[in-house]
């Protein structure tokens, strides 16, 4: 398991916080969303490509990524 920085802790309680309303957005329904200062930064079809934007773009320990799925089927977290 990974440890998580305050600022990470901080973006996930804001995913959290919203998934309803992401999931009724069509936009962002399914997507996986860079989230960062508690915005979401990009949303992607694929984890492969919203990864490979976070790591050419933002700084590790300063954002996370998590797919937009009902709370039971959250699936993917960096």
């Amino acid at each position: 398991m990974y440890d998580l920085t305050q600022s990470q802790i901080k973006d996930l309680s804001f995913f959290e916080g919203h998934v309803d309303s992401f999931m009724n957005d069509d936009k962002l329904r399914y997507k996986h969303l860079i989230i960062a200062d508690c915005k979401v930064i990009e949303s992607f079809d694929g984890l492969d490509t919203a990864v490979q934007y976070a790591a050419e773009n933002l700084k590790p320990g300063e954002y996370i990524i998590s797919q937009v799925l009902i709370e039971d089927e959250i699936v993917n977290f960096i």
